[in-house]
């Protein structure tokens, strides 16, 4: 499980970790593109997973953005 998401699960309410998810299935749905980072090199359902948003290359968001599959890396 990633950090974020268990940082989230200790702070919020269950009515907020409720509304959270519904955006992430909304999202998904809808075909938004997303970046998973990760410090600790777990898997992460995203798009495109970095250590680190500044290890991305220059042209990483452009690639993400006109890649039509899941599961592209560009860190």
């Amino acid at each position: 499980m990633a950090d974020y998401i268990y940082t989230m699960e200790i702070r919020l309410t269950p009515d907020q970790l409720k509304g959270v998810g519904l955006v992430q299935d909304v999202a998904r749905a809808a075909g938004m593109k997303s970046i998973g980072v990760t410090r600790n090199g777990k898997p992460l359902p995203a798009d495109l997973v970095t250590r680190s948003l500044a290890e991305l290359t220059p042209n990483a968001f452009d690639n993400l953005l006109l890649s039509g599959v899941r599961g592209a890396r560009d860190a």
